[in-house]
C-alpha cells in the first residue's frame, strides 16, 4: 500500500476493515482573505467519501503529482495562473470520478461583527468559525439524510495558525447542542496537506469558493463555480451561508434566549 494510502487510514486505526470501508472521511480546508478580523468572509470548503474512495483518490492523486512537471504538493494558490489551467482541470477530474459530495460554507465576517457589537456577545462568537460549524454541521446532517448512511462520520482538517479557534468553536458547539454533534462522534483531528493526499481536493474546492464569494458576496443562485465544464455526472455540492439577517436571528434564538432563559431561577411551591 501506497504511504499516501496508509495516512487516510490512521485517523481510524483499531476498526475492523469491514467498519472502515463503511466510514465517512470529510477533509476539511478553511480560506479567510488576511485574516478573520479584517477579512471579507470565512469559507470552510470539504469532500465527504467512504474509506475505499478515498483510498482510490490517494492512488489517483498521487500518480497526478508524479506526472511531469512533478509536485511535492497540490496548492491552488500557486497553481492560479491561467496557464496552469488544464492541470488544475485534470486534478479537478480524479475529485470527479471519485467523490461522493462536497460542500462550501460562507460566513461574512463584517455582519457578523456587527451583530456581535450589537449584542454585546463574548469574543468567541465574534470570530467566524462557531458559527462556520453550525453551517457544517447542517450540511453534515443533510448528506447523511440523503444519502442515508448510517455510520460515524470522522473529520480530518487541514493543520494551520487558526487550529486553535477551529477546536474553540467546536468545543462551544458541543456545549450549546448538548454533546449531540451526530454524526459526528469525535472532534475534528488536524493533518498536515502533504501526508493526507485528500486535503489538497478541499484546498482546491476552497480556493474556488473564495473567489466566488469575493466575486458575488454570496453563494445564493451557484451550481457551479469553476471555470471549466461540469462533467461529473451529478456529484452533489451543498452550497451555504449565513447573511447579517441570519446571524443575528441565530445568536437571538440560540444564545440570548438560552442564556436568559438558564438565568431565571424560578421555585414552585408544592401543594398541600
Amino acid at each position: 500500500m501506497h504511504p499516501a494510502q496508509e495516512n487516510v487510514l490512521d485517523p481510524i486505526s483499531g476498526l475492523s476493515s469491514e467498519n472502515r470501508a463503511e466510514r465517512r472521511l470529510c477533509m476539511m480546508q478553511a480560506y479567510v482573505d488576511d485574516s478573520w478580523e479584517g477579512g471579507t468572509a470565512l469559507i470552510v470548503a470539504g469532500y465527504i467519501a467512504s474509506v475505499p474512495q478515498w483510498l482510490r483518490f490517494t492512488q489517483l492523486w498521487g500518480a497526478a503529482l508524479d506526472t511531469e512537471p512533478k509536485m511535492n504538493v497540490f496548492k491552488m494558490n500557486k497553481l492560479r495562473q491561467t496557464a496552469c489551467r488544464d492541470r488544475v482541470e485534470s486534478f479537478s477530474r480524479i475529485i470527479e470520478q471519485t467523490i461522493s459530495g462536497g460542500f462550501c460554507v460562507g460566513i461574512p465576517i463584517v455582519p457578523l461583527q456587527k451583530v456581535c457589537k450589537d449584542l454585546e456577545l463574548p469574543p468567541i462568537y465574534k470570530r467566524p468559525y462557531y458559527l462556520a460549524w453550525i453551517l457544517t454541521l447542517s450540511v453534515f446532517r443533510k448528506f447523511h439524510t440523503d444519502t442515508g448512511w448510517e455510520h460515524d462520520l470522522e473529520v480530518i482538517f487541514d493543520r494551520q495558525r487558526e487550529e486553535k479557534f477551529v477546536t474553540e468553536a467546536w468545543d462551544k458547539l458541543r456545549e450549546k447542542q448538548n454533546g449531540d454533534t451526530a454524526p459526528i462522534k469525535c472532534a475534528p483531528v488536524f493533518r498536515s496537506d502533504e501526508e493526507m493526499l485528500p486535503l489538497q481536493a478541499a484546498d482546491l474546492l476552497a480556493w474556488w469558493g473564495r473567489k466566488a464569494w469575493l466575486q458575488n458576496g454570496t453563494f445564493r443562485g451557484t451550481q457551479w463555480f469553476f471555470p471549466w465544464e461540469d462533467r461529473s455526472g451529478g456529484l452533489p455540492y451543498i452550497y451555504t451561508e449565513m447573511n447579517e439577517a441570519g446571524i443575528r436571528k441565530h445568536f437571538k434564538e440560540n444564545i440570548i434566549y438560552r442564556k436568559e432563559q438558564s438565568s431565571l431561577n424560578i421555585s414552585v411551591r408544592p401543594e398541600r
